[in-house]
């Protein structure tokens, strides 16, 4: 069995596969108090390999050393210069996110053909690959609750909170509207992009959302083709596979 951890910027997320199968997930916040819980996560489980994703560099290594105490591999570090059937085609690859890497990685796996994956997390990205392998580029935006919260936090009178579907157009309240530009903003763009970016290329991309508000966004919109909540952990799993030193 292969354990991976996504460190994201709000939560851990970790996953259990056996011959490519997910057996085990959960989510956690980046809280002390929740290493105990971890540890029950992986009790009955019998890992001869993990591997980890982080965006958070001060905490890279806090999990990696937690890996070693929970399965007594020594975890592979996800980055750029592995072995991905990927080629980036970032100016500086170092500066592209892991988790975007892992999903881009996933998605091939998976889905395979010219697609666009979509992220739904702290912030929204997009990221292309061709049918060949090779990924030009992205794009990123603030992710949907990030916006509230910037909002929230920079303006006197605009409060936070949570939102959800269903979203009005033309909000007649102050949190409606704030609601309408989170969400069908949101939508409006990812569209606006996608068209782009198909016109551009002249490829029918499969559109792929992962991320914490994927499955809001696919089940109120048609912006979708499919919901991947597990891709990122996927991809790192896939990533393990793919290299030798992930034993």
């Amino acid at each position: 069995m292969v354990a991976v951890f996504d460190v994201g910027n709000s939560f851990l997320h970790i996953g259990i596969y056996d011959n490519d199968t997910l057996v085990r997930k959960e989510d956690f916040p980046h809280r002390a108090a929740v290493r105990a819980r971890i540890w029950r996560a992986f009790a009955k489980y019998r890992i001869q390999a993990a591997a980890i994703s982080s965006v958070v560099p001060g905490k890279t290594e806090y999990y990696r050393k937690l890996l070693i105490s929970l399965t007594g591999t020594r975890p592979m570090v996800i980055h750029h210069k592995l072995r991905l059937k990927l080629k980036i085609g970032y100016t500086r690859p170092a500066e592209l996110g892991t988790d975007r890497i892992a999903a881009m990685v996933g998605g091939r796996a998976r889905y395979g053909g010219d697609f666009i994956v979509v992220d739904f997390g702290t912030a929204t990205t997009l990221d292309v690959v061709f049918r060949s392998g090779f990924s030009p580029g992205g794009i990123i935006m603030t992710g949907i609750q990030t916006g509230i919260t910037a909002l929230a936090g920079d303006t006197a009178r605009l409060k936070y909170f949570k939102p959800r579907w269903p979203a009005v157009l033309l909000g007649r309240s102050t949190r409606d509207g704030m609601q309408s530009g989170a969400f069908l903003g949101t939508r409006a763009m990812i569209k606006g992009l996608v068209d782009e970016i198909r016109d551009r290329y002249g490829r029918d991309f499969l559109v792929i959302g992962t991320g914490g508000w994927a499955k809001s966004v696919h089940d109120n919109t048609s912006l979708l083709d499919y919901c991947d909540s597990d891709l990122v952990l996927y991809g790192i799993y896939k990533i393990c596979q793919y290299n030798d030193d992930c034993r």
